[in-house]
């Protein structure tokens, strides 16, 4: 869904992805980062055309869980992925052995949701909608005169009523028209046809819909299809604290130490008086030089990204521009726009690739930090969302001594 402050207000939830297949191990990293960059917490994705046990493999780096369905390496499959630090017990998982769609039940930040992942037919089947919930993709239009351009009437009518009849019956609304009343967006293009159409729909019901923040279409970067993205905040807000730690390579950079020695310089210059309180002045020292090591880190993050998001900020601008006036002229700079950022996102990917491949053929079999990392990395996050109060017997002090037995077995984040 989109850009969140604090997971414990918002969570975002890349809806629709359609990937058009993710077999390629660059492809797959080039992914992995790129939502580990829009800092997504549920992630929905179509096409994956992945089995099994590949689907496994996207569970790595910020994934904390996967549930998918697969059908074959070369067709269908869908897959939901969960960021490890958001909190989401699971309920019931359904799912079918077409590829088609992955239904989940849990609860998020306390609040009982459902969330289904859904690659419907490109052809109308009528077995297929007898059976289904809920979608994401679903190869059609709900008006071709707004969601289609050039507009058609002709483009699946089965389909099309099928879908505003299961609306209907389950009270859904559409999120994304709803939050955009005024504007025009779409998330296919068709390149033989050179047309544009929105098929990639997020339904919700009235009450998600009223804690929406933001819902936007995306930009056709990994995939013929763009990602549908939506920030919303949870019933039941639940504030988090984090423990920071600096970045130790940091020290390995000259500028960085002698940007720390001046930030001291000028903090001691300022505070120390020699009336201070010596552990006063140090604590607030640690204080200080936290907010300045978080602004540096974030300068440099900006400053080496600027080499991607320039090139993504033209390719948003180009699309935009396509959408409404097309020409030969544009969609060729668009075309090489996209061309050059997706050689850059697969020379990362590559670099990425080719540095673990190096680090684990050095390591080996050894025991060391690699291998403590890698099994620190494996344990699954598994903080308390809820207390169910069992009896009316139970109190406050009955909690505590309770929790403190089980500590050994819990992770408890505040």
């Amino acid at each position: 869904m989109t850009q969140i402050q604090s997971t414990a207000l918002y969570f975002i939830l890349n809806l629709i992805f359609s990937l058009f297949g993710i077999n390629n191990a660059v492809k797959r990293k080039k992914l992995l980062t790129w939502l580990k960059k829009e800092k997504a917490n549920i992630v929905l994705m179509q096409e994956t055309h992945l089995t099994d046990k590949e689907h496994e493999k996207l569970k790595r780096d910020w994934v904390g869980q996967i549930y998918y369905s697969s059908y074959s390496s070369s067709k269908r499959g869908v897959a939901i992925l969960i960021n490890k630090n958001t909190p989401f017990p699971l309920d019931t998982c359904m799912k079918d052995n077409q590829g088609r769609y992955v239904l989940l039940t849990g609860y998020l930040y306390g609040e009982h949701i459902f969330i289904g992942c859904v690659y419907a037919p490109n052809v109308y089947q009528k077995e297929f909608y007898s059976d289904l919930i809920l979608g994401g993709d679903f190869n059609c239009t709900m008006n071709p005169e707004v969601d289609q351009f050039p507009s058609t009437k002709t483009s699946q009518p089965k389909m099309r009523e099928t879908t505003k009849q299961l609306c209907a019956d389950l009270q859904l609304l559409d999120a994304w028209k709803i939050t955009n009343p005024t504007v025009k967006d779409y998330t296919f293009f068709s390149n033989p046809h050179s047309s544009y159409s929105r098929i990639d729909y997020f339904f919700s019901t009235r009450g998600v819909l009223d804690r929406i923040e933001e819902c936007k279409i995306g930009t056709h970067l990994l995939s013929d299809h763009a990602e549908v993205s939506m920030v919303v905040s949870p019933c039941c807000p639940q504030f988090t604290s984090r423990s920071w730690r600096p970045n130790p390579s940091l020290l390995c950079q000259s500028s960085f130490v002698k940007f720390l020695k001046e930030q001291i310089k000028d903090f001691l210059a300022n505070n120390d008086n020699n009336e201070t309180n010596a552990c006063i002045l140090w604590d607030t020292l640690k204080a200080y030089l936290r907010g300045a090591i978080i602004s540096y880190s974030t300068a440099r993050k900006r400053e080496a990204m600027k080499v991607q998001l320039e090139p993504e900020a033209q390719l948003k601008l180009f699309e935009s521009q396509m959408k409404v006036c097309p020409s030969v002229g544009l969609k060729k700079e668009l075309e090489a726009t996209h061309s050059s950022l997706n050689q850059l996102l697969s020379q990362k990917a590559e670099a990425s690739i080719l540095y673990a491949k190096h680090r684990l053929f050095e390591m080996g079999d050894k025991p060391g930090r690699l291998l403590a990392r890698l099994v620190a990395g494996r344990q699954q996050i598994k903080p308390i969302s809820t207390l169910t109060k069992v009896n009316d017997s139970v109190n406050e002090r009955q909690l505590k001594q309770s929790v403190l037995r089980n500590k050994a077995t819990l992770n408890i984040t505040a």
